[in-house]
């Protein structure tokens, strides 16, 4: 199995698997930040601390951590558990349609995809840090739903607007959310919105 990657903009860690270990550096070549175990990148930056940020509910695909990369910079960082032989299958699947939806999207109101990396028992998603978490969080703490007035909350559904506008009419091929909720809202220091979680998402 070989692969090639290059001039595709990729950021962050290399998928820990043989194919990406023995690509050469022609194949990874041109891309913006890929960090791993292959000849011609440099070795992945050391998460400084963590802090769980959210915890997902029962039948959730796993915990997202806060963490702090030794540059200062603050990330969000997803880990899947494949702990039970069970799991495995959906959560590869959900894995593979998070990186396949994100890899090549930048639009204002959809959460930056950073990085991953893949282990036998876990793998992990790094994004972009959105302040203020999910919109259920928000709706749910009383003094915060308050500061979200029906101006602020205006905001919110036009942001959402825009991203599925682009994903449905301006990405070729287009994609299909298919789980839109205030869990997978989430809204920046500013109140507006960036929408998450595209492990069920159709291209």
């Amino acid at each position: 199995m070989a692969v090639n990657i290059f001039y595709n903009q990729l950021e962050g860690p290399i998928l820990n698997i043989k194919a990406f270990h023995e690509a050469s550096v022609d194949a990874l070549r041109n891309n913006k930040g890929l960090c791993g175990n292959a000849i011609g990148l440099v070795p992945c930056v050391p998460i400084l601390a963590t802090k769980r940020v959210i915890e997902k509910e029962p039948g959730g695909d796993g915990n997202v951590y806060k963490a702090v990369l030794p540059i200062g910079q603050v990330v969000a960082v997803n880990k899947l558990h494949q702990s039970e032989d069970s799991m495995i299958s959906n959560n590869l699947k959900v894995f593979e349609s998070e990186i396949h939806a994100l890899s090549e999207i930048r639009h204002r109101n959809i959460v930056k995809l950073y990085g991953f990396c893949s282990y036998p028992k876990n793998s992990f998603l790094v994004y972009e840090f959105v302040e203020r978490g999910s919109l259920k969080m928000v709706l749910s703490n009383k003094d915060e739903a308050m500061e979200l007035d029906w101006k602020k909350r205006l905001n919110v559904v036009k942001g959402v607007a825009n991203a599925l506008s682009y994903m449905h009419h301006e990405h070729s091929p287009p994609i299909i959310h298919r789980d839109i909720s205030s869990n997978n809202v989430f809204l920046d220091l500013d109140y507006e919105a960036h929408v998450s979680d595209f492990g069920t998402a159709r291209l």
